[in-house]
């Protein structure tokens, strides 16, 4: 989404309702601080299922972007409670590359 905000881990638009994405069980890692990680067209109306998801940056806070006309921004935490989706998702801060790394051999080799 826009060429500004940097490396993003998810960004959708808006659905009919039962019609929607499903995001969960992901583990996304960004590298940047500030900007947001999750883009949204409307957070109040949400019809994608979005949970149990695992993000990860430097400082440890991901920011949820709402409307893009708009730019409600947002900390995980706030949609969390606020609006009821990314339930049992977590931020943490960017782990180190070893950890990384054993991620990607158990997702290769099952």
């Amino acid at each position: 989404y826009p060429p500004q905000s940097g490396q993003n881990c998810i960004g959708f638009g808006s659905f009919h309702r039962g019609h929607g994405d499903v995001v969960r069980r992901n583990k996304c890692i960004v590298g940047h601080d500030g900007v947001p990680s999750i883009l949204l067209t409307d957070c109040d109306d949400m019809t994608a299922e979005l949970y149990q998801n695992e993000y990860f940056s430097p400082n440890g806070t991901i920011f949820v972007e709402c409307e893009f006309d708009d730019k409600y921004v947002y900390t995980l935490d706030y949609v969390q409670g606020e609006f009821g989706f990314e339930i049992n998702s977590t931020a943490a801060k960017t782990p180190m590359v070893e950890d990384i790394m054993k991620w990607t051999k158990a997702l290769l080799q099952p």
